[in-house]
């Protein structure tokens, strides 16, 4: 009786706990966000922003402020491109701690194994196809790059098979390869283009700085609901930790789950990619930390590495646009800084399993 009360403690507390970090992440991030539309290249005044924002929310706009540069800038630029950077880092959180349970591989994420360089050319090649002055050019290069990211996803993981030890490196090592071919592909594409065509060069860095409501509405609207299906799987990504035979014997078509999550994972990956460039990192940080913080249980870590990773990518987007201003860097170089330490300490750890 007493072990049966004490198993109902423990799962109680660790509940709570969850449940209390993720509102923590959630009040975080929104003052985060605030943070983000207050600070830029242009000074604007606080209480002008305040305005701008109010008079959007609860009255009717009036022709003096949509007339205003600062009525633009606020509602235009900043808005949609702090919600586009929190969508972002919740999709490739999401991604990454997926990809980590189906490979059984903490050093996965959607940069390491080659979707957002397979992305990456996908949208290029869109791009090429549909110009950017064309209506259908946002929407083209979603649908080029999902496919360019889940050939990469599935490249990287056939070459890691003809490992002599397949190993948890085995399949980042395949995914470094099939990331510079793809990287080589990608580049030959764009120095054989007209000039217009090469500013993309800037963009493959990864950032926010043509952030529209349009690229937030394709990201959100298509990269969400494939969020939502992932965590909507999150016990049967517990029990694809198992042996194959436990999988099997518990009712989990293993093979159909695991292609499932992967089309999933790059789709919402690769939309990303399209509209934002390649940002690294984001996948294998957020996960990490929030494995390290609260344990390995999907059904909270997937919510929780996607707040972490929005805090992390918009806090990033914050300091891109104002550390240089009023130049901006890519935010990809911001998250390749703070991504590397962490790739060096997993990278070690598994050295010293495998090696």
């Amino acid at each position: 009786m007493s072990t049966k009360t004490n198993i109902k403690e423990i799962i109680y507390i660790k509940t709570t706990r969850n449940f209390k970090s993720i509102i923590v992440l959630i009040v975080l991030l929104i003052f985060i966000f605030i943070l983000s539309v207050f600070l830029g290249p242009s000074k604007i005044n606080a209480f002008e922003i305040i305005k701008i924002i109010t008079s959007n929310i609860f009255t009717n706009k009036s022709e003096f402020i949509l007339s205003t540069a600062a009525h633009t800038i606020i509602i235009n630029l900043r808005v949609p491109r702090s919600l586009l950077a929190i969508t972002t880092g919740i999709i490739l959180s999401s991604s990454g701690s997926t990809y980590q349970a189906i490979f059984k591989n903490p050093l996965a994420d959607p940069y390491l194994l080659g979707v957002g360089t397979g992305a990456g050319l996908g949208a290029v090649i869109g791009l090429t196809i549909y110009p950017s002055n064309m209506s259908f050019a946002n929407v083209g290069a979603a649908l080029f790059a999902f496919t360019g990211g889940l050939l990469a996803v599935f490249l990287t993981y056939y070459l890691s098979n003809y490992s002599k030890s397949l190993n948890h490196l085995s399949l980042i090592l395949a995914g470094v390869a099939i990331t510079s071919i793809l990287g080589a592909f990608t580049t030959l594409i764009l120095i054989t283009q007209n000039p217009e065509i090469k500013p993309i060069l800037s963009w493959l860095l990864g950032g926010f700085s043509l952030a529209s409501w349009e690229h937030f509405n394709i990201v959100f609207f298509s990269g969400m609901p494939c969020v939502i299906l992932l965590f909507s799987q999150h016990n049967k990504i517990n029990i694809l930790n198992l042996d194959s035979k436990q999988v099997k014997s518990l009712g989990i078509n293993e093979r159909k789950t695991i292609t499932l999550l992967i089309i999933t994972s790059t789709l919402s990956a690769s939309i990303a990619v399209s509209q934002t460039g390649i940002i690294g990192f984001i996948g294998l940080v957020a996960p990490h930390i929030s494995r390290m913080a609260w344990g390995t249980n999907p059904k909270y870590l997937i919510p929780q590495a996607s707040l972490i990773g929005a805090i992390i990518l918009l806090s990033s987007d914050i300091i891109a646009k104002t550390i240089l201003s009023p130049t901006e860097i890519p935010v990809g170089l911001i998250t390749a800084f703070l991504g590397f330490p962490f790739f060096v300490h997993l990278l070690r750890k598994e050295g010293n399993i495998y090696g």
